[in-house]
């Protein structure tokens, strides 16, 4: 018989949407999982309950004290009997497919401690709309490195599948963390391993109005920049060996990532650390991504310049490549450091100029560029790739 999964579903006020999550836990083709509810101390008039008792045997049930979701997730995993361990949330669901997809691949992999994940998709309930997660198609080596995965926010609860054996050598989650008590665990987890990754939606993430996650945005600017804080002080070199970057390289793209998410401590912390490390010889590389982005008489103008547009300049900047022109529809915008680039309007974009869309989800913006005459646009998420991949210019920090 194929290893058990045990797929913990932590819920707490969740009766709107539990029974889609668990129905699609159910509807699962791998046949030998079970499923483990956890109500966090639901205040919703025995609404949560309802929905799960329905279920009988079908699931196994348990009620705690309100205490978050990882310590939701603790009481799941301390009780659960499978090998492999997946997480559900309660306003989510899996594909049909999701378990095994990624117990196929470790099994066929022939080694039954490496983690899987994969993409989703996500749910845009009230619109009832769905759009592709982030996907900025890094190289295949940037997904198969724990570290980098990390570095990059590639991996999702969600989407994940891994031996129980981790949580025996690096303990449950920090139930003092609000927001990133996954991404610490990640960290510790993989840091140094070769992750399993398949390039296929095989689930749904929900976006809806009632999710704490929008509410706390400030807790998680705090505990991120700790994170990757950590992660930038404590990672090894040996941890960049299923990467297949040098140390000099992957640091200038942890630089850019970090500033790209306004996480300055961390981007500090990366940006000290290369000065200190040889330089990597990337002038053919910085020449070749010249020649992508930036071909000889033509300009780049880089279009909403909020944390990614700012980040982006910069590390265009440390790539040997000038902006010409920087430019948003607000003007409250902090434009002490141009790099170089002229402040101009929207309306004074030259339309032979290459331009940048860099704010996410663009293609509304593009499709208005577009429309109104301009010939040359792309976004963020079409270079980034390249212009991380790319050895910055040290004379240039």
């Amino acid at each position: 018989m194929k290893p058990k999964v045990s797929i913990i579903i932590p819920v707490y006020n969740g009766s709107n949407y539990l029974q889609q999550a668990i129905d699609s836990a159910l509807a699962q083709t791998y046949e030998n999982i079970e499923i483990v509810v956890v109500n966090d101390g639901s205040d919703d008039n025995k609404a949560t309950r309802e929905v799960a008792l329905r279920y009988g045997d079908r699931i196994r049930y348990f009620e705690k004290e309100n205490g978050g979701t990882s310590s939701a997730l603790n009481y799941g995993i301390q009780r659960m009997t499978g090998e492999y361990f997946a997480w559900l949330s309660h306003d989510d669901v899996y594909l049909p497919e999701r378990i095994k997809r990624h117990m196929d691949a470790i099994l066929e992999s022939g080694d039954k401690l490496a983690p899987v994940y994969s993409k989703y998709v996500r749910w845009i309930d009230s619109k009832e709309l769905y759009a592709p997660n982030q996907s900025y198609n890094y190289d295949i080596k940037l997904y198969q490195s724990g570290l980098t995965a990390v570095v990059l926010g590639l991996i999702d609860g969600l989407s994940l599948t891994f031996h129980k054996s981790y949580f025996d050598e690096n303990g449950l989650f920090d139930e003092s963390l609000r927001t990133t008590q996954d991404y610490m665990k990640w960290f510790e987890m993989f840091h140094g391993k070769r992750m399993i990754y398949l390039d296929e939606h095989l689930a749904k993430n929900r976006v809806h109005e009632e999710q704490q996650g929008r509410r706390i945005s400030t807790v998680w600017e705090k505990e991120s920049d700790k994170l990757y804080s950590r992660v930038m002080g404590e990672f090894r070199d040996e941890d960049l060996a299923a990467s297949g970057m040098d140390l000099y390289t992957f640091l200038g793209l942890a630089v850019l990532r970090f500033e790209s998410l306004g996480r300055y401590g961390a981007a500090k912390i990366a940006e000290t650390r290369l000065l200190n490390v040889e330089v990597s010889d990337g002038q053919e590389q910085r020449k070749k991504l010249q020649e992508v982005i930036k071909p000889q008489r033509e300009t780049i103008t880089l279009y909403c310049i909020g944390k990614r547009g700012r980040a982006l300049l910069k590390g265009l900047y440390l790539r040997g490549i000038k902006v010409d022109y920087i430019s948003d529809k607000s003007s409250q915008l902090d434009y002490t450091n141009t790099y170089g680039a002229t402040v101009i309007r929207p309306e004074d974009i030259p339309y032979d100029s290459k331009v940048i869309i860099t704010k996410d989800r663009p293609d509304e913006i593009v499709d208005e560029f577009i429309q109104k005459g301009y010939r040359n646009v792309s976004t963020y998420d079409e270079i980034i790739n390249s212009v991380m991949m790319t050895p910055i210019d040290k004379c240039k920090l």
